[in-house]
């Protein structure tokens, strides 16, 4: 990988985080917190208005608007110019959504899933890079830029799911989640038992929550797929009829737990392909919910909030043998991702039942794109996080 390429990980796993403070004339303190979202085939920013009052345990957080550039940080790679101008173009749209000020904007850049896949020393160049480019730009103090840990990027998660569904209302019990990206996978949630320094504290409204969270690089769903690639986990005619998968349902099964299990003989220490083997989760506690990739390939199995896990087995058998036209004329809505529903929903039933037990747990497990209308971003629970006076957890890992 060459050094634009590099330059390109890190735009499209970079999290770009500015705030400012104001003084509404009650007396409540505002301020705004942005965050870009640079993905690869388009940029987007998200700016939060937070007004504080004397007597707020948490700050009302509300989402005052959003901006996006295409192709996005793709640019990067053969146009630096270009590229830098769409997130300079990002950073200038979020100060007009702000009250007018002369103060210079902190700045931190936060990188995730993408960026924990390379050395230290190749993050350190990327940041120094990107680096030069923001400060470059003059209106910005940029502050720290780091590459977040997995489970900070869970609790982030965590945060932003309780905070939209109910404030952290201290009578009710808080929802643990799921999350299925494409790089890697999270799960967090209070657990009943001590679960030692697996868990992150966190005292909001006067109570204190334990949070177990748990990042899995490797096992988001390209990844995943990536590492399978086995015709028996695609429709017949998927890609095409010359060299096609075969839709042998249960062949995919034994696939999927033999590849990850292989890749887990070979590794010097416990990794993220040992989930079948020698990962261990604090027993479940409370009901879940289910995000991203979980929500739109269970959503795609017929399921509209709920997750009957038989009825789950049933539905992945119901797509063995079929091709991927016999697909498509079912699902007329997505017919862009059928092929992927045999792959993602068997990997999915065995997560449920082999790694988390939610087959054998009181658990309730639904799932949801977002919550009240608003969409789970972490970057609400990174500004969440912030508002608690909390600064974000570096990834160490194979430094």
């Amino acid at each position: 990988m060459n050094f634009k390429q590099f330059q390109f990980l890190l735009i499209a796993t970079c999290l770009i985080f500015f705030s400012v403070a104001l003084h509404a004339q009650d007396g409540a303190t505002i301020s705004y917190k942005a965050v870009i979202d640079a993905g690869s085939s388009g940029s987007r920013i998200y700016v939060y208005k937070i007004t504080k009052t004397a007597d707020a345990g948490l700050p009302e957080i509300s989402l005052v608007g959003q901006h996006k550039v295409t192709p996005g940080v793709s640019e990067f790679e053969d146009n630096p110019t270009k590229g830098k101008e769409n997130i300079l173009t990002l950073l200038k749209e979020a100060r007009g959504m702000i009250d007018a000020t002369d103060e210079k904007v902190s700045l931190y850049i936060m990188a995730t899933a993408g960026m924990r896949v390379l050395s230290k020393m190749k993050r350190n160049q990327i940041f120094a890079k990107i680096s030069y480019i923001v400060s470059s730009e003059g209106i910005f103090n940029l502050e720290n830029c780091l590459t977040i840990s997995g489970k900070y990027e869970g609790l982030y998660s965590w945060l932003a799911l309780n905070y939209l569904d109910d404030r952290f209302d201290p009578k009710t019990k808080r929802e643990g989640l799921i999350e299925m990206g494409g790089a890697s996978a999270q799960i967090a949630f209070t657990p009943a038992e001590d679960f030692g320094g697996e868990v992150l504290t966190r005292n909001i409204k006067g109570k204190e929550y334990n949070v177990y969270s748990k990042s899995f690089l490797y096992l988001g769903v390209n990844e995943m797929q990536k590492t399978i690639n086995s015709p028996a986990c695609y429709p017949i005619n998927y890609p095409d009829s010359i060299n096609s998968g075969t839709a042998n349902c249960e062949e995919c099964r034994d696939i999927i737990v033999d590849k990850f299990n292989a890749y887990c003989e070979n590794l010097e220490s416990n990794g993220p392909h040992c989930i079948f083997q020698k990962y261990r989760a604090p027993e479940l506690n409370g009901d879940f919910i289910g995000l991203s990739s979980y929500y739109f390939t269970l959503k795609g199995l017929g399921f509209e909030n709920e997750i009957d896990f038989k009825q789950l087995d049933k539905s992945i058998d119901n797509l063995c043998g079929k091709t991927i036209a016999e697909l498509k004329e079912a699902n007329p809505n997505d017919t862009n991702f059928v092929h992927g529903y045999e792959i993602n929903g068997t990997y999915f039933s065995l997560l449920f039942d082999k790694v988390f037990g939610f087959k054998y747990a009181d658990s309730k497990l639904t799932i949801a794109k977002d919550i009240n209308d608003t969409e789970v971003n972490w970057t609400l629970g990174a500004v969440i996080d912030s508002e608690l006076g909390f600064k974000p957890e570096g990834y160490t890992a194979g430094e």
